[in-house]
């Protein structure tokens, strides 16, 4: 089947059988975003419904759906949880996410647990910003503080470390992904070659 992706993709990657057989010898984790729950929700809700409204996308969707059935490690709480939040004030709705869980079990035939874990979660209701429910949801604190070093890094590097050339540049920021921060995360190598170069030849190889 061909990729089914509700973001935005940074690349090429035509048939995920393709990926996968490319690397038989990795084991995958699929992480559903909030997109992708929406529309397993609406699809649950009013099957014609959605088909109607979804169109261009409604077969990739139902092939990307039967791909999932097959799989097992699959991270499905930050989309039903960012899902589930109400626009205005960022407050978290227990039901609303209860049954997003429920409609996911559903198309998926999985039984993912619905329990929400409450020091995780936000409950306070803010009037303006998503700053503070952002601040106390330790399920992206980490994330968040990856972010904040990744971006600081590749600030410093860009515009302070002018005795480097711009691949240079690029192979310090992924060196300290990789032994500083300890992690290899293509969206943040991906924002370096955009940010750090304008036609760095290294991020065309």
């Amino acid at each position: 089947m061909e990729v089914f992706s509700t973001t935005w993709v940074d690349g090429k990657i035509n048939d995920i059988n393709e990926l996968i057989n490319l690397n038989r010898t990795r084991k995958f984790a699929y992480i559903l975003d909030t997109n992708f729950v929406i529309y397993a929700r609406a699809y649950v809700e009013d099957r014609e419904k959605f088909k109607k409204e979804n169109k261009e996308l409604y077969n990739e969707f139902i092939e990307a759906v039967n791909y999932l059935r097959n799989q097992n490690l699959i991270f499905y709480q930050f989309g039903c949880e960012e899902s589930s939040r109400d626009k205005k004030q960022g407050k978290l709705n227990i039901e609303k996410y209860k049954y997003t869980v429920k409609c996911l079990n559903t198309i998926l035939n999985k039984k993912f647990n619905d329990t929400i874990i409450t020091d995780d979660f936000a409950y306070e209701i803010i009037e303006d910003s998503k700053v503070n429910v952002i601040k106390s949801n330790k399920m992206f604190g980490i994330k968040l503080m990856i972010a904040y070093a990744s971006l600081m890094k590749a600030f410093i590097i860009k515009h302070f470390d002018n005795n480097l050339t711009k691949e240079e540049k690029i192979y310090k920021y992924v060196n300290y992904l990789d032994k500083e921060l300890n992690i290899m995360s293509p969206m943040e190598i991906t924002f370096a070659f955009h940010y750090v170069r304008q036609a760095c030849r290294l991020a065309n190889r």
